[in-house]
């Protein structure tokens, strides 16, 4: 039984719940039990999908577990003539055996690079042990994962990213939700005056990351660093993901804008990159 670990952002959790509950192959998922899971494992219920909640030091036990059960099924000769081709586990057995396990790391990592870093790369390491492959649900994130290749490039587990069209490691979970760097750079030349992006996930969460910013800013907030950089506009982002309701994320948005006098753009985003790259880690791990 194949394992995919996700590591992700809890900014991006509403992609994550689309791309976990459209995958109808699916059958085993796991959520690393924190405060942190909470909000994907509430989206995931409402969607319908089945999912455990386990500590994060016995899931290797349950996913030795989910492949006990599945060799000491009385049906295992049958299911090894249907299976297997030329003594190979076919594509759809292994893709139907798939084990996701999703460990959703703090928004409030983003205010310090270097404890971002250091928390991202120790579950990578961590989670790499019971691992066939690790997708990363982060961007560059100014940097902070930029080496990330080279820092652990003695790794035995593969690692996959979220990556725009050619190919390139996206910046920020905005790149994500605009469709990659080059849209990205093209809105902040097309909306000069724009000082931040809200997608639902930072519209229904900003006053909690404004408390973080408030402490690693000394005390000034979010909205009076945008007002004394002078930006006058605040963009929001219709990713077309609408797990959490859409007039929470109006009022927030208004009310953000409405406290610190900022113009409201609407800008359509989209969720390509975190369904293509989902698949495509996917597939490297069951053709693997």
């Amino acid at each position: 039984m194949p394992v995919l670990s996700i590591i992700a952002c809890r900014i991006l959790e509403d992609e994550l719940t689309r791309v976990l509950s459209m995958d109808d192959t699916l059958r085993h998922i796991i959520l690393v039990d924190s405060l942190d899971s909470m909000g994907l494992s509430r989206k995931l219920r409402a969607q319908s999908r089945a999912h455990l909640l386990i500590a994060r030091k016995e899931i290797p036990d349950r996913i030795e577990d989910l492949k006990k059960d599945k060799l000491g099924r009385f049906l295992k000769p049958l299911l090894n003539k249907l299976n297997f081709i030329h003594g190979q586990p076919s594509k759809n057995a292994r893709a139907r055996d798939l084990v996701v396990v999703v460990n959703v790391l703090k928004m409030a990592l983003h205010s310090d690079g270097k404890i971002l870093k250091e928390e991202v790369y120790k579950n990578i390491s961590d989670m790499a042990r019971f691992s066939d492959g690790i997708l990363l649900f982060y961007g560059l994130c100014g940097n902070s994962l930029g080496n990330i290749r080279n820092d652990l490039r003695d790794l035995d587990c593969p690692m996959y990213f979220l990556t725009d069209e050619v190919d390139k490691r996206v910046d920020d979970c905005i790149a994500v939700a605009l469709g990659g760097n080059k849209r990205y750079e093209e809105t902040l030349r097309r909306f000069p005056g724009v000082g931040i992006f809200f997608t639902p996930m930072w519209a229904f969460n900003w006053r909690e990351i404004d408390k973080e910013v408030s402490r690693s800013a000394q005390s000034q907030s979010l909205g009076n660093m945008l007002n004394d950089l002078g930006y006058q506009k605040v963009a929001k982002v219709d990713t077309g993901l609408h797990y959490i309701r859409d007039f929470e994320v109006e009022s927030r948005i208004d009310e953000f804008a409405g406290s610190y006098n900022l113009e409201i753009v609407n800008l359509q985003g989209d969720a390509e990159i975190a369904d293509r790259c989902y698949h495509r880690a996917k597939e490297g791990i069951v053709n693997g």
